[in-house]
């Protein structure tokens, strides 16, 4: 089965995350607070990020656990 849910639940969670991140800017929530603008800019680079890195260590942790031939 190529997807696991899992796996991938906290990689999508984290992407979630910088989605909103880069909605909420688009809507203007660090128009005139720049620390409101910061925590979504970091959002927004570091959700993908730790994302893909979720997704990679719960991988190989799962693929280790199949039993080899």
């Amino acid at each position: 089965m190529v997807w696991q849910p899992h796996v991938h639940r906290p990689g999508l969670l984290a992407f979630a995350g910088g989605f909103l991140s880069v909605c909420l800017i688009a809507a203007g929530i660090g128009y005139g607070n720049g620390t409101a603008l910061g925590l979504c800019l970091a959002a927004t680079v570091l959700g993908p990020t730790v994302g893909l890195l979720l997704i990679a260590r719960r991988r190989s942790t799962y693929l280790r656990s199949l039993p080899r031939p």
